[in-house]
């Protein structure tokens, strides 16, 4: 083993221990006063009980760090700190297109993107069952993680095929595009379960169909138990038994349809048509095992403009293509916000109103 750090200094201090200090020298090497810092203490091997190798030879520790610390243990004041801090990543959102208005498709591809980076391969998979433009979506998104394309790409691509397909539906230029044309083409045309029609008195069925989407519309009706819907875990529990407008051939009572689902989709969309109670999470039941949905994305209107708020790892993001670009404005922590927080969203100094939401399974 070759001569060590302190051996080499202590060689050459004693070398010119006899003479006077260079004013070029670094004062380390001479230090003024006691004790010593370079010398100061003992060496040992670290081995196995290294902690307790440094709690006796670091006198300076025991009198500072080590006496503050003893008996500390974590607190839920410190669990709340570190929940507190920023964020460790920052969404990306898409940049609104002058030419070809897109603020529709950039509100709600944004909480796509959203959605899809938190398993790339999952979601690619997920949004392939969901609709023949949503794989188009994923599609874009993967290039968009190889680098070799853009979100405004992918948007593009998808917003090209859309408008072949239905010219008046998706129109170019400065026309504005229907916010729920776009939702209706994204998540509608799949089922997830079974209607069946049954007249709850004698027991028998009538119909069997496939039912329950996963796109629905959020409004005021008279459920069975005479409640008033007002928010998608509400929906989701009226809608699901709904009276029909037949009559059973057998007994002659009012024949109902059960919406029962029998595998949970990917994502659930809600379009809202009424001052609307907006959950941060709901739930559906199949093969008696609860599916759990959380809160990634509410889409806005107001002035003939969409904007969005994304949640993501409880903190709620701000995204205007318009205004802020692909860049997304932390507001906070979804759970610091008053429960109308959601309802309504006045960033740029304009009152825009919730309108759509969109909800993604946990875990599935």
């Amino acid at each position: 083993m070759g001569i060590n750090r302190k051996d080499l200094i202590s060689a050459y201090r004693d070398y010119v221990s006899t003479r006077n200090e260079p004013e070029n020298f670094h004062p380390a090497l001479f230090p003024k006063g006691s004790p010593d810092p370079l010398f100061s203490g003992s060496w040992k091997l670290i081995g196995a009980d290294a902690k307790k190798c440094f709690a006796e030879d670091d006198d300076s520790a025991n009198n500072n760090d080590s006496k503050k610390r003893k008996g500390e243990k974590p607190s839920d004041r410190d669990a709340t700190k570190k929940r507190k801090l920023a964020p460790t990543k920052t969404p990306v959102g898409l940049k609104w297109d002058a030419v070809d208005y897109s603020c529709a498709y950039d509100a709600v591809f944004s909480c796509l993107y959203m959605i899809w980076v938190d398993d790339t391969v999952k979601w690619s998979n997920r949004f392939r069952e969901i609709s023949y433009y949503c794989r188009l979506l994923a599609q874009g998104f993967e290039n968009v993680s190889k680098r070799t394309s853009s979100l405004e790409n992918a948007r593009d691509h998808v917003r090209h095929v859309l408008t072949k397909n239905n010219p008046t539906g998706f129109p170019t230029g400065w026309t504005y595009t229907y916010l729920s044309n776009l939702t209706s083409a994204l998540f509608e045309g799949q089922y997830w379960g079974v209607d069946t029609t049954k007249c709850i008195k004698c027991d028998s069925v009538y119909s069997k169909a496939p039912g329950f989407p996963n796109s629905m519309v959020v409004y005021e009706i008279e459920g069975p138990s005479s409640s008033i819907c007002t928010s998608p875990s509400q929906w989701l529990n009226e809608h699901r038994i709904s009276a029909t407008d037949k009559s059973c051939p057998m007994c002659g009572s009012r024949l109902t349809c059960f919406s029962v689902p029998t595998r949970a989709p990917p994502i659930l969309h809600f379009d809202l048509c009424t001052d609307t109670t907006i959950d941060t999470s709901v739930n559906i039941t199949v093969d008696n095992e609860r599916v759990e949905y959380a809160l990634r994305g509410v889409i806005y209107s107001g002035t003939n403009h969409f904007t969005a708020r994304m949640i993501d790892n409880g903190y709620v993001w701000y995204h205007d293509g318009m205004e802020t670009g692909r860049a997304c404005i932390l507001e906070g922590l979804l759970d610091s916000k008053s429960h109308d927080f959601l309802n309504e969203c006045h960033q740029g100094g304009v009152a825009r109103n919730a309108v759509s939401l969109l909800y993604a399974v946990v875990k599935l």
